[in-house]
C-alpha cells in the first residue's frame, strides 16, 4: 500500500497495526509447531494435542457472547486488551508446560483471551478510521496479518531445529502480544472519531438482531468464509494433492508461499478495485473467485506436466483475490449493519460464526473427497460455494432495494 495512502489512515491506526503486526509474527512462530510441540517435545500424546486446540475453540465460543455483551457496556478497549494479555499468559503457559493440566489449562486462557479479543478488535479498527478509508483500513490490515503470519513461519523454520527451541518459539509467541495489548489500550481511548464503537444507540439482544436478516445472512457469510475457503485451503486441499493427485510436499508447500506472496502482491490494488463497486458487490465476488480457483484445481487434476503445474499454482492466487474482496468489504459492511444495533454483540455474532466455520470446516471438507477420485474432490470442494455466494445475492438485493433496513431493528 503506498505511504501517503498509509499516513491518511492516521497515527493511531499505524501504532495498532504495528502491535497487531508483531503480534501475528509470533502467532506465525508457533502456528506450524503447536501439535509436535505437545506430541514430541512435551511426550503428552497427539490425543492430548487435539484436546488442547478443542479446549482453546470450546473457551472462544463459550466467551464470545459474554464479551459482545460487555463491549456494548463498557467497550471494546478493556476486552481487547485483557484478552490478549490472557493470550501472552496463556502461550508462555504452554511453554511452561510439563503435564495434562498445565497444556489444557493453557488452551482455557488463550480461548478465553482470544473469546473477548475477537470481537473488540473491529470496533476499535473502525474507530480510528473515517468512513471513507474503513475498506482501505480492513485490507490493510489482512495485508498485515498475512504478512506477519509468513515472517513468523519462516523464522519459526528457521530456528525449530535448534535444542530447545521450541519453548522459546512459545515465550516469544506470548510476549509479542504484549505491545499489541499497549497498542489496542492506548488506541482505544483516542477518541479520533467520535467513537461510536464504544456507544449503543439501540440496546439489542441476540435475538432480536437473529431477527435482522441482513445480520443473519452476513453471519452466514462469515460462517462459510472458514467452513468452505480457509478451511479447505489449509487441510482439504493439501491432502488432496498428497492423497488424490500424488503431489511432493515441496508443491504443496509452494501452494501456501504462493498463496501469501499473492496476498501481500495484489491486496492493495485489488482493494483499490473494489472500492469502485459497492460492499455488498464485493462480497458476491468472494465465491466467485474461489470457485474459480477450485475450477483450476479440478483442470489441472485432469492434466500433466507444465500445464498441471499452472493450474496448481493458479489455485492460491485466485484464492488470494478472494481473500482481498473479502478483507476489502465484509468488516466494513459490517460496521455499518452494526451501527445502532449494538457493535459488541454484532461482532460477536460473526466471531462466533467464525469459530465455528473453523472447527467444522476441516471435518466437513475430508468428508467430502473422501470417496472422489481428484477431480470430483474438487468439485465437490466447489458446490457448495454457491451458499455463501446465495447469500451474498440476497443480501445485495436486501440493502439496494431496502438500505435502511440493514441498520434498522425493525
Amino acid at each position: 500500500m503506498a505511504r501517503a495512502q498509509v499516513r491518511q489512515l492516521g497515527a493511531s491506526y499505524r501504532l495498532l497495526m504495528f502491535g497487531f503486526g508483531l503480534s501475528t509474527i509470533g502467532t506465525g512462530l508457533v502456528l506450524p509447531f503447536t501439535a509436535i510441540f505437545i506430541t514430541t517435545q512435551l511426550k503428552l500424546g497427539a490425543g492430548l494435542a487435539a484436546a488442547y486446540f478443542a479446549t482453546t475453540g470450546g473457551a472462544a465460543l463459550a466467551l464470545g457472547l459474554i464479551a459482545g455483551q460487555l463491549i456494548d457496556r463498557i467497550g471494546p478497549r478493556p476486552l481487547g486488551t485483557s484478552g490478549t494479555i490472557a493470550m501472552a499468559v496463556g502461550y508462555i503457559l504452554l511453554a511452561e508446560s510439563h503435564s495434562t493440566m498445565t497444556v489444557l489449562a493453557s488452551a482455557v486462557v488463550v480461548g478465553a483471551g482470544n473469546g473477548f479479543y475477537q470481537p473488540s478488535f473491529t470496533p476499535i479498527v473502525t474507530s480510528l478510521v473515517s468512513d471513507e478509508m474503513r475498506r482501505r483500513a480492513f485490507a490493510l490490515r489482512h495485508l498485515v496479518q498475512n504478512a506477519g503470519l509468513g515472517v513468523g513461519a519462516l523464522l519459526g523454520g528457521l530456528l525449530a531445529d535448534q535444542a530447545g527451541a521450541f519453548r522459546w518459539l512459545f515465550i516469544g509467541n506470548g510476549l509479542t502480544y504484549l505491545p499489541f495489548a499497549l497498542a489496542l489500550w492506548i488506541c482505544g481511548s483516542i477518541q479520533a472519531r467520535s467513537c461510536r464503537s464504544d456507544r449503543v444507540a439501540v440496546k439489542v439482544s441476540y435475538r432480536r438482531l437473529l431477527a435482522m436478516r441482513p445480520i443473519v445472512l452476513l453471519v452466514f457469510i462469515q460462517f462459510c468464509v472458514p467452513a468452505l475457503g480457509y478451511a479447505q485451503f489449509n487441510a482439504s486441499v493439501p491432502l488432496l494433492m498428497r492423497e488424490r493427485m500424488a503431489e511432493s510436499p515441496r508443491l504443496v508447500g509452494l501452494i501456501f508461499v504462493v498463496n501469501t506472496i499473492a496476498v501481500i502482491v495484489l491486496q492493495y490494488p485489488l482493494a483499490a478495485f473494489f472500492e469502485r463497486f459497492s460492499e455488498s458487490t464485493t462480497l458476491l465476488s468472494i465465491s466467485l473467485f474461489w470457485v474459480l480457483a477450485f475450477l483450476s484445481g479440478g483442470c489441472a487434476a485432469l492434466e500433466t506436466g507444465q500445464l498441471r503445474i499452472t493450474l496448481l499454482l493458479g489455485f492460491p492466487m485466485l484464492f488470494a483475490a478472494g481473500e482481498a474482496a473479502y478483507s476489502s468489504s465484509f468488516y466494513s459492511l459490517l460496521t455499518t449493519v452494526a451501527e445502532g444495533n449494538g457493535p459488541g454483540r454484532v461482532n460477536a455474532l460473526a466471531s462466533l460464526a467464525y469459530n465455528l466455520g473453523n472447527l467444522s470446516g476441516p471435518a466437513l471438507g475430508i468428508a467430502l473427497i473422501a470417496d472422489h477420485a481428484a477431480p470430483g474432490a474438487w468439485l465437490v470442494l466447489t458446490v457448495p460455494l454457491v451458499l455463501p455466494m446465495a447469500a451474498a445475492i440476497l443480501l445485495r438485493r436486501m440493502l439496494v432495494y431496502s438500505p435502511t433496513h440493514a441498520v434498522s431493528p425493525d
